[in-house]
């Protein structure tokens, strides 16, 4: 990560900070998704979008501010890729964002099993 004095705000450092945090959840030993796809490839696309969309969730539930506009621009570009998905796909990828988020930034009180 880039020194937080190098982003515009503190809460587009925390958003960079939580979408990186996601990748880490995909690990063998975490959530296990398919961590090595090659740039551009719709493999690559679903994790980005799931990482961005686990960076809006934690922010929601971490009460941190976040630049909806910036984070729907970015996932556009990637959802792009993914045109040819249907709605039940995309809803897999948000339920993985949401399992994704309650790792990082579990709502107060919640349970976080794997």
């Amino acid at each position: 990560m880039p020194l937080a004095i190098s982003f515009e705000s503190r809460e587009t450092f925390c958003s960079t900070w939580l979408h990186e945090q996601t990748h880490s959840t995909g690990h063998s030993s975490r959530l296990d998704r398919k961590l090595d796809n090659q740039f551009g490839s719709a493999g690559y696309a679903r994790e980005e979008l799931i990482a961005e969309l686990a960076s809006v969730l934690s922010c929601y539930q971490l009460r941190i501010g976040y630049d909806l506009p910036r984070h729907a621009s970015y996932m556009s570009s990637w959802a792009k890729a993914l045109k040819e998905r249907g709605a039940e796909e995309l809803m897999k990828d948000l339920s993985e964002a949401q399992i994704a988020a309650d790792l990082i930034a579990p709502e107060p009180g919640g349970e976080v099993e794997l």
